[in-house]
């Protein structure tokens, strides 16, 4: 279960994210800080909570991350055969 006390930080990359260790995200946005545009290294992570295609939702000690919505659409691949 997700604590609703703690502050939610929305992030737009990842790259580590360990139970037990702190992870290291970039924020799009925090509640309590003035530079919200940043490399990070979080409060060890205590559970991951969901996965989605952005990314996980992950609680640490002191804070809950979700990715941030994406207006971006997956790339379609097309295959065209090669005529030699």
């Amino acid at each position: 279960m997700i604590s609703l006390l703690k502050p939610q930080i929305e992030y737009a990359d990842l790259m580590k994210c360990v139970i037990g260790y702190p992870a290291i995200v970039y924020t799009v946005d925090h509640p309590n800080l003035t530079t919200k545009h940043k490399w990070r290294r979080t409060s060890p992570v205590v559970r991951i909570t969901q996965h989605t295609p952005n990314g996980p939702v992950f609680e640490t000690m002191n804070s809950i991350y979700k990715p941030a919505g994406t207006d971006e659409t997956l790339p379609k691949a097309t295959a065209q055969k090669v005529s030699a």
